[in-house]
This record gives C-alpha cells, structure tokens and sequence, in this order.
C-alpha cells in the first residue's frame, strides 16, 4: 500500500478494507478512498478479485457465434468487435464493402474513354474519361477551341472571313483574310496568374519558333493571338 506507513497499518487496518474474492472466495485487503487521499494517489481500488488469476478464470462473457467466419469468440471488454455480434474489427468491415454496404449500387460499370477509346470500369455511372490524363487534355482542348470561337468572332466583326484550319491540327489555328490581306492566326488560351505581355516571347518561344519555320507567301500575315480569363481582348503578336 504505497504511501501508507507500517505504524499506520497496524492501528486496525484503518486505511484498508477487507473484501471477499468473487472466484476462489479468499479474503483480501484493498486500500479505502481514506487511504488513497492519506497516500495522495489518484487510484481508486475497487477490484472484485484477490488476483490477476481468479480474474482470468472468473470469465462470465457469454460465449457467441460471428455471423460472418462462423467462429466462436468471447466479446471484447472494452467494445471493440462490433458491440458482441463480430469476433474482430476485420469481420465487421467486411459487411461494409461490396453488396453489404448499404449505398451498394451494383458494382463497377463499363464505359468506353470518351478521349482515347479505352475500354475501363468504374463505380460512378456518368464518368466519361479512363484517366486524369485524358480528362485534362479534353479540358484543355475544350479551352482552346473557345479561345478560337472568340476570335473568329472578332475577326468576323472587323469583316474578314474566317476558315479553321485541319481542324485546329496545324500550326495555324484560323485563317482569315478579306480584299486587302492574309493572316495565318495561332490562338492560345492562358491563365491570368500565368501572363506576361512582356514575356510572351520567352513564354511561347516554341510556337513562335514553329511559327517562324512555316513557309508561307510574302503577303500572307503571321499572328498569335494569346486570350487570357479577364482580357476582354486577346494580346496580338506579329511574327515575321
């Protein structure tokens, strides 16, 4: 009894108390909550048994079938194999999955890659793309061809006519001309945070090197046009 002189103990076991063991029905002493606050502990005894032994053999768990192995098991004392009915965590995760699960729609459906043409599987019903890969090539795609709908519709406005070019598969997006000129137009669409006016040559140096490579007649006028989010119009760079 820690903390609890031998002179204390002998004046009648006045900071203990006598108890009967539930098991084997032995006499033991535990320490009252007088002699815990005499000891300055803040542990309580209230043991039911005279030790670790009878406790052990002393089980009154009722003995349980897993509705899932089939097993039988004693339910955990401090609750965690499904509240008695699993005999382990794993048991009681598996009705969790697949048709057990109550937010079970039939499993994976089949789809066909609306980019690549891929064959795939997958448990939402509406998904159209078999990777992050094809899903960001068809958005960034999709950014572009607005970006050269919107410039067909300004060069329309300032009365040229307008043709996109091989589907937008060449260097040049969109060809316009009217009685007095050409123009060949590479049409790039960029993020706000990315643009640069003063950069541009060094941020599109590959497509201006592109640009700069095609052979096309000495009249015909070479531009790229780069639209950002805000700009109402895009930024016009003349390649010669």
């Amino acid at each position: 009894m820690r903390g609890i002189g031998k002179s204390e103990r002998e004046k009648g076991h006045k900071y203990e108390d006598q108890k009967i063991c539930r098991h084997c029905g032995k006499s033991y002493y535990v320490v009252t909550q007088e002699g815990v606050r005499k000891a300055g502990s803040v542990m309580w005894n209230s043991r039911q048994y005279c030790s670790v032994e009878c406790r052990m053999k002393h089980d009154t768990r009722k003995v349980k079938v897993c509705p899932v192995c089939g097993r039988e098991f004693k339910r955990s004392r401090n609750g965690t194999t499904g509240r008695g009915i699993f005999c382990s965590v794993k048991c009681a995760n598996s009705l969790k999955s697949g048709s057990g699960n109550p937010r079970w729609s039939g499993g994976k459906y089949e789809h066909v890659c609306k980019k690549c043409g891929k064959k795939f599987k997958s448990y939402k019903k509406t998904q159209v793309f078999c990777s992050y890969k094809c899903r960001g090539n068809t958005n960034v795609a999709k950014r572009g061809y607005r970006a050269e709908l919107r410039a067909i519709r300004r060069l329309r406005r300032e009365g040229y006519s307008t043709v996109r070019s091989a589907g937008s598969k060449g260097v040049f997006d969109v060809i316009a001309y009217n009685q007095k000129e050409i123009k060949f137009i590479q049409v790039k669409k960029v993020k706000d945070v990315y643009f640069n006016e003063e950069k541009v040559h060094h941020f599109f140096r590959d497509e201006i090197k592109k640009i700069r490579s095609e052979t096309v007649p000495v009249f015909v006028v070479k531009e790229l046009w780069v639209y950002t989010d805000k700009r109402q119009g895009p930024h016009i760079e003349v390649i010669k």
